[in-house]
């Protein structure tokens, strides 16, 4: 088998050509698909916005920053100034109404129907907080009760990310200074009080503290410690000068009354910034498995020494009578949390791999994996290619009742690994999860070694290992038959990470899936593993994507993906030229395809959904000077306007 239709039906893709392109056919700019119910009627905003602008959903809500100069140089927050800022505006999508909320912004988070919103005094021009000076960074909340936006309180301006949210339950970043121990400038508000502030207390018994916020997955919630603020050491390291240890947080807790009800927690270790690679997996209640690089310079310790006392495994050498030595500092080394028992006590301290890396921290099941470069191992050649210049997915399963390993993995190191292609375009560069397996794309000839039977030709192709097997191993044919092999041109993980957004090249396996008269196309697919035996497959449909710039994103039982007419040989939108490109939707009960109009050409997906794939609205940018539309009414076509609309 060489694609799949449906998760319920299996057959191959080829036969759904015609039906794509004739679906496609039918369907004119923002065409309407149900009139009764308004599901995936197209709308416009009267507001345009930059082109990085984000746009953030929940259920039916739609927040996103105007932007003053390209809306026709508007002083849409009535400061007075020259039309420069960015105005928070809330839709409902289904409703197909819009509000200018009036206030200069740069975030929102919605925690349920409530909007938290960071506005600048300064830019916007007013004393939202009564102080008397219009210099703060404060956090505003509107709902669908409201006129106006109402105070809050007073932001850290030092905080790269002031705020995010985990259920019902926000978590900031106050400006006000932590006095006693235990104190932290950390707060909470439940969706139920959304104007009551909760403080977050820490474990540290002896020092207020005054972390930052660096991201959050699946509730666990990441935080930077300052040394150089706090003025103490908090890594053991026994100087007070690293920006950024790492502090965790359960935000699964509750905003009571006292306060919230879990305490943060310092790792003691520290990493190399805001931008550091990390990784959360819910396992269970208060249980995460977490990955994290610790920066060794901070550290002032070599984590990933390899000698005769290695923490690696030998089966991680590629030579063990001769291995590789580590003498230097300067790497990013990845450690390891079982939540619960780092909680606990029964963990005292997060698990060092001793594997460096950077770039990407990945889970599947029970492994950790990295992005490690030769380089980082002392320019030692780590796939007997003979040279050093190579990337690899390394990874290392943690079984933390007999750490450093058990069943650490591979049985031959220089077998797992495996050349990356590092130039893949999309976000998952070259390396993704997929329900508990780890898939890469690998170079051939970068790694040296023949892994399609094709022993004259040097090609990118897909490969997958599943860590829990009794001897994983790199698996390149993917159908029932031997033969069948992939190389993707785009790659980018989905919502959970039960599938695998992959632009499938024709170049795969020698046929023109799209009947154009070349095989220099790839078409859009949401990979899965499954079947008996186990082996990946490609849910998708034969109409050809922007080779290098898919955007294929999922969302309610639907997949999005950029069509380009160019590369499909095809008019789809029927306007008498083959430059468009297209925001197209496939149904995976059904596999109907219907184009929803012209989209744009930036690097980013296709459309923006709730952030686990479940909402029910959705929203992407119009680029009006691709085919010459001002749809925003402001007299030009050089401006990106936000189209939305509503999921079933």
């Amino acid at each position: 088998m060489f694609m799949r239709y449906s998760s319920l039906t299996e057959r191959p893709l080829w036969s759904l050509a015609l039906v794509s392109l004739l679906a496609l056919a039918a369907c004119g700019e923002g065409e309407t698909e149900s009139p009764v119910s308004n599901v995936f009627i197209l709308r416009n905003s009267a507001y345009a916005v930059a082109g990085n602008a984000a746009m953030v959903t929940e259920g039916p809500w739609l927040f996103f920053l105007a932007d003053e100069a390209a809306s026709g140089a508007q002083d849409l927050n009535n400061d007075g100034q020259a039309a420069i800022d960015s105005v928070a505006i809330v839709v409902n999508m289904p409703g197909n109404t819009e509000k200018n909320l009036g206030v200069a912004a740069s975030k929102g988070v919605w925690v349920g129907s409530q909007l938290y919103i960071v506005v600048d005094e300064i830019l916007d021009g007013r004393d939202h907080g009564g102080d008397m000076a219009a210099t703060d960074l404060v956090l505003m909340n509107w709902n669908n009760g409201l006129d106006d936006p109402v105070f809050v309180q007073t932001l850290d301006r030092t905080s790269r990310v002031p705020m995010v949210s985990v259920g019902t339950t926000l978590f900031f970043v106050s400006d006000e200074t932590p006095a006693a121990a235990t104190e932290s400038s950390i707060y909470a508000i439940d969706e139920e009080f959304p104007l009551t502030p909760r403080p977050v207390f820490t474990q540290d018994s002896v020092n207020p503290l005054s972390p930052q916020i660096l991201g959050e997955q699946d509730g666990l919630i990441f935080l930077g410690l300052d040394e150089t603020r706090e003025g103490i050491p908090l890594n053991g390291d026994g100087n007070a000068d690293d920006r950024f240890v790492l502090a965790l947080l359960d935000g699964t807790g509750l905003a009571e009354a006292g306060g919230y009800n879990l305490m943060l927690r310092n790792t003691e270790l520290a990493v190399s910034g805001v931008n550091s690679p990390m990784r959360a997996v819910s396992t269970g209640a208060n249980d995460w498995l977490f990955g994290f690089l610790v920066d060794e310079a901070s550290q002032e310790e070599n984590l990933n020494i390899f000698t005769g006392g290695s923490i690696l495994p030998p089966s991680w050498e590629s030579n063990p009578s001769s291995p590789c030595l580590d003498v230097d500092m300067t790497d990013e080394v990845l450690h390891g949390i079982r939540f619960s028992d780092w909680e606990a006590g029964t963990m005292v301290a997060p698990a060092n791999t001793g594997i460096a890396g950077g770039v990407r921290v990945l889970i599947a099941g029970d492994a950790l994996g990295t992005i490690a470069s030769e380089a980082d191992e002392n320019n030692c050649v780590l796939n007997n290619d003979g040279d050093f210049g190579d990337s690899f997915l390394r990874w290392i399963r943690l079984d933390f009742a007999s750490f450093p390993y058990s069943n650490a993995g591979p049985n031959s190191g220089s077998g797992q690994m495996l050349a990356l292609d590092v130039d893949l375009p999309g976000p998952a560069m070259a390396v993704a999860e997929l329900d508990g397996a780890f898939v890469i794309q690998c170079d051939e000839g970068a790694d040296g070694r023949n892994h399609d039977n094709n022993a004259g030709t040097n090609r990118d192709l897909i490969a997958w290992l599943d860590p829990q097997d009794a001897s994983p191993a790199w698996r390149f044919n993917h159908g029932t038959s031997s033969a069948f092999y992939a190389t993707a041109t785009w790659m980018g993980e989905q919502p959970q990470r039960t599938r695998l957004g992959i632009a499938f090249a024709e170049s795969s396996n020698g046929v023109d899936l799209n009947d154009d008269g070349d095989m220099m196309d790839s078409m859009p697919t949401w990979a899965d593993t499954g079947g008996s035996p186990r082996r990946m497959s490609f849910l998708g449909r034969f109409l050809a994507t922007d080779k290098d710039n898919a955007g294929i994103t999922l969302a309610n039982g639907y997949g999005f993906f950029r069509l380009s007419e160019a590369e499909d040989g095809a008019d789809s939108n029927g306007n008498g030229n083959m430059t468009d490109t297209l925001l197209v939707r496939v149904a995976f009960s059904t596999g109907e395809a219907n184009q929803m109009g012209t989209l744009n050409i930036l690097e980013r997906v296709a459309i923006d959904t709730d952030r686990d794939g479940s909402g029910n609205g959705g929203a992407f940018l119009f680029q009006e000077n691709l085919i010459n539309v001002n749809l925003n009414g402001d007299g030009d076509t050089s401006d990106f306007v936000v189209r939305f609309f509503r999921l079933p």
